[in-house]
C-alpha cells in the first residue's frame, strides 16, 4: 500500500492537512501526536505496517493537531475548543457521519472534547495514556498526581523537549523504546513536524490543562489504555476512566525492550479495532514461522 496524498481543510484562515487510509466497512480518525509526522510515518517498515492493519478493516483518517506536521505553521496555541471544532471539520470534509475517535497523550483531551459536544457523531473514543490533570494543573493531586510523581514527569519531558529535534523525546515517551533506530526515527519526526519553540509551547499548554469536568460529559463508550512501561503514573490514567461515565480500563501489556514504535503501537492498534468493530483479528493470523535451508553443491 501507497502512502495516500494529504488533503487539506481550512480552519481560521490556516490548512489543516490530514490523510484518508483505506475503504473498510468502519470510520476511524485518529488525532496523532506533535511528532507523528504522517507522510515520514509511511516510510518506516514497523508504522507502515500498522497503517496497513488499520486499511484492513477501516477508513482510517490520520490528523495531527492546528500546526503540527503536514498542517499550515501558527503563532498561537489554539484552545481546546477549537481544536474539538478542527476534529469535526476533518470528519465533515471527509463524509464521515459517525467514527471511532482515537487520543494519544497530548491528544486524548481533544479528542475527549470532541466525544463530549458531538455524542451523536462518535461511536467509540479510545485513549492511550491520557491525562485528566497536568502535572502543572491546580488540582494535580486530586487526579493521581503526587509531589514526587509529578515533578519526575517534569523531569523527564523538559529536557527532552530542550533538545527536540535529537530523537530524544522518544526516551520520555516510553524508555523502553529508546533505540538507536527510535531516536534517529523520532529526531525527523521531531524536526518536521514543528520547531522547537512551537513543541515547548504546546506542551507547558498541555501539562496545565485540566479537562476532568469535560470528561465527565462524555458519552460514548470509551477505552483508556494504560502503558506500564511509560512515565504516566497508572493512577493518573486510571482517574480519566473514573471520570467517564462509560470507560473501561485496560492496562497494556509492557512494551518488549528495543521493540520499533510501530510494533508498540500493535497492542493499542488491537484495542482500536475491537472497539470500531466489535471483533479482534489476531495480529499473527496472517504470519506463518517457517525454515529456508540454502545449499551449495559441489
Amino acid at each position: 500500500m501507497d502512502a495516500p496524498e494529504a488533503q487539506y481543510v481550512e480552519r481560521d484562515g490556516a490548512q489543516l492537512a490530514y490523510q484518508v487510509v483505506g475503504e473498510g466497512g468502519v470510520d476511524v480518525l485518529v488525532v496523532g501526536e506533535t511528532a507523528q509526522h504522517f507522510d515520514l510515518c509511511w516510510t518506516d517498515p514497523y508504522i507502515h505496517e500498522v497503517f496497513e492493519r488499520g486499511a484492513s478493516f477501516s477508513r482510517t483518517v490520520y490528523m495531527q493537531p492546528r500546526g503540527f506536521g503536514l498542517s499550515e505553521r501558527i503563532r498561537y496555541v489554539p484552545t481546546l475548543e477549537q481544536h474539538a471544532d478542527d476534529i469535526l471539520a476533518v470528519m465533515d470534509a471527509v463524509g464521515m457521519r459517525t467514527a471511532t475517535l482515537v487520543g494519544v497523550l497530548t491528544t486524548s483531551g481533544l479528542t475527549a472534547l470532541a466525544a463530549a459536544r458531538a455524542p451523536e457523531r462518535v461511536a467509540n473514543l479510545v485513549l492511550f495514556k491520557p491525562i485528566a490533570c497536568g502535572p502543572l494543573a491546580p488540582d494535580a493531586e486530586l487526579h493521581g498526581w503526587s509531589v514526587g510523581g509529578a515533578a519526575e514527569y517534569l523531569s523527564r519531558w523538559r529536557p527532552a523537549l530542550d533538545r527536540w529535534g535529537s530523537g530524544a523525546v522518544i526516551d520520555a515517551y516510553d524508555p523502553v523504546q529508546g533505540t538507536g533506530y527510535n531516536r534517529r526515527l523520532m529526531a525527523m519526526l521531531e524536526r518536521c513536524s514543528a520547531t522547537p519553540a512551537t513543541a515547548r509551547q504546546y506542551w507547558e499548554w498541555f501539562v496545565r490543562l485540566d479537562i476532568s469536568d469535560v470528561l465527565r460529559t462524555v458519552r460514548p463508550p470509551t477505552r483508556v489504555l494504560s502503558a506500564p512501561t511509560s512515565p504516566e503514573p497508572e493512577a493518573v490514567v486510571r482517574r480519566v476512566a473514573e471520570l467517564i461515565p462509560q470507560a473501561s480500563l485496560h492496562r497494556l501489556p509492557p512494551t518488549p525492550a528495543g521493540a520499533a514504535i510501530g510494533e508498540a503501537w500493535t497492542p493499542v492498534w488491537l484495542h482500536v479495532e475491537e472497539a470500531a468493530t466489535g471483533a479482534q483479528h489476531s495480529p499473527d493470523a496472517d504470519r506463518f514461522l517457517g525454515t529456508m535451508l540454502f545449499t551449495d553443491v559441489v
